[in-house]
C-alpha cells in the first residue's frame, strides 16, 4: 500500500557554530511551505539538543521534531562497522516508515545495507583541496576520510551548486553515483521591517552603510573590504562598512584580532563597525536596507549572504569567483578578490538606492517555489 505522503528523515546534526549548514537545513523545510499540500512530504527531524531554539522556530505542517543524542564522530564509525549499520540513523529508520533520508553525511557503512530507503548525500563543497593552508592537518585528514567513505558508501549525491560538482568530478570519480544540483533558497520568516532605524541607532549605523556579513575566516577575505576603504580615503570619500559575522573559535578570534589591528593602524575605526550578537531577523533587517551587500570571499560552495540578499531585493557586490557568477548571473557587478582598486570604484559608482522594494532579482515566491520543486524532485530518482 503507497503511503499518502514520502516521508524524509533529516538529520539535523550540525554545530550550531556552523550558521551557514544550520541556516541550509531550516531553508529548505521551511521552503516545502510553498509547495501544493498534495507535494509536501512528511519530515522527521532528528535534532541534537543545542539546535531546539532554532527548531522551536520552524514551521511546517508535516513536521515531526525528535530531539536525540547523536554518537560521537569517532565512536560512530566504530560502532556502525562493528554492528554492520549507520548509527547516526539507524534507530530512526529500522521501523520501516522512512523512504528517504537527506542530508547525510556520514557514511561508515555502504547504502546496500538499507536497499529500501533513499539515502542521499550532501556535501558543501571542496575548499579543502583548493585551499588546504586554511586547514588544520586534523581537518584535511578527517574531511579526506568523509568523503572518501561518503563516495564509497552512497549512491546518490547532492551539491549547492554547479561549480561544486564540476569540483567533485576534477578531483573524484563519481561512477555509479546519481548528482544532483540543489539551488538552495533563503525563506525570510518575518517580513516586518519597521524596527530598522531603532537597530540602526542602537548600532551606531549612519543611514547609508555597507554589509559584509561572513563568519570570520581568511578565506572570507574580510582585509580586501578594509583596502579599499584606504583606496577611497585617498580620494575623499568614507564610507561604512558594517561587518557581521560569528566569531566560532581560534582562527576566528584571531582573524577579528588582525582586522581590528589593520583598522586602528589605518585610522579605519570611524568606518567600520563591527554588529554582533543580532539574532536572525535583525541582521535580516540590516541587509534589507543597506546600500549594498559586499561578498569578498575567495571562496564559497553557494553563499548563504548572497541568497539572503537576493530575497530581500538587496543590490551585491561580488568577488569575482566561478558560484558567485553563477548565483547572481548578470544581477551583481564582480571584482578580483585581490584587487582594491577595482572594489573601491564599484563602492564609490555603486547608484543611490531610493527605493528599497524594488525588484532587481527573481521575484522572492518565485524564487522559494522553484527551489522546493527542485528539492523534491531530488527523491522521485530513486
Amino acid at each position: 500500500m503507497t503511503r499518502e505522503r514520502k516521508v524524509i528523515l533529516i538529520p539535523y546534526n550540525v554545530s550550531p557554530k556552523w550558521l551557514g549548514g544550520v541556516l541550509y537545513i531550516s531553508n529548505i523545510i521551511k521552503m516545502l511551505n510553498w509547495l501544493e499540500d498534495k507535494d509536501k512530504p512528511h519530515l522527521k527531524l532528528v535534532y541534537r539538543k543545542d539546535l531546539k531554539e532554532v527548531v522551536d522556530e520552524i514551521r511546517y505542517p508535516y513536521l515531526e521534531k525528535i530531539q536525540v543524542n547523536f554518537p560521537d564522530l569517532t565512536k560512530g564509525y566504530l560502532s556502525s562497522w562493528t554492528e554492520g549499520k549507520n548509527k547516526f540513523i539507524d534507530d530512526f529508520i529500522t521501523d520501516s516508515s522512512v523512504d528517504a533520508v537527506y542530508p547525510l553525511q556520514d557514511h561508515p557503512v555502504s547504502y546496500t545495507k538499507y536497499p529500501n530507503i533513499q539515502l542521499v548525500a550532501w556535501y558543501p563543497d571542496l575548499q579543502h583541496m583548493h585551499h588546504p593552508e586554511f586547514f588544520s592537518k586534523r581537518k584535511l585528514l578527517e574531511r579526506y576520510f568523509k568523503i572518501k567513505l561518503l563516495l564509497a558508501n552512497t549512491n546518490h549525491l547532492v551539491v549547492s551548486s554547479k561549480s561544486v560538482l564540476k569540483d567533485f568530478h576534477k578531483f573524484y570519480n563519481l561512477k555509479n553515483i546519481s548528482t544532483y544540483v540543489f539551488n538552495f533558497a533563503s525563506v525570510i520568516d518575518n517580513q516586518d521591517f519597521s524596527s530598522w532605524d531603532y537597530l540602526r541607532e542602537t548600532k551606531a549605523l549612519p543611514r547609508e552603510y555597507f554589509m559584509v556579513s561572513n563568519q570570520f575566516l581568511q578565506h572570507k577575505n574580510h582585509k580586501i573590504v578594509l583596502e579599499a576603504l584606504i583606496v577611497l580615503k585617498n580620494r575623499g570619500l568614507r564610507p561604512t562598512i558594517a561587518f557581521a559575522g560569528n566569531i566560532i573559535g581560534k582562527l576566528s578570534s584571531k582573524c577579528v584580532k588582525d582586522l581590528r589591528s589593520f583598522i586602528n593602524k589605518h585610522d579605519l575605526k570611524d568606518q567600520v563597525i563591527f554588529v554582533n550578537n543580532l539574532s536572525r531577523h535583525e541582521y535580516l533587517t540590516l541587509i534589507k536596507y543597506c546600500k549594498a551587500v559586499i561578498q569578498p570571499s575567495i571562496f564559497e560552495g553557494w553563499s548563504t549572504v548572497i541568497e539572503d540578499a537576493i530575497s530581500l531585493q538587496t543590490p551585491v557586490i561580488a568577488s569575482d569567483i566561478a558560484v558567485n557568477r553563477e548565483q547572481l548571473q548578470e544581477w551583481a557587478p564582480f571584482f578580483d578578490p585581490n584587487d582594491a582598486t577595482q572594489l573601491a570604484n564599484y563602492i564609490e559608482n555603486l547608484p543611490e538606492r531610493s527605493n528599497f522594494n524594488e525588484i532587481i532579482y527573481e521575484p522572492y515566491d518565485m524564487r522559494v517555489l522553484k527551489a522546493a520543486k527542485s528539492f523534491i524532485s531530488i527523491f522521485n530518482n530513486k
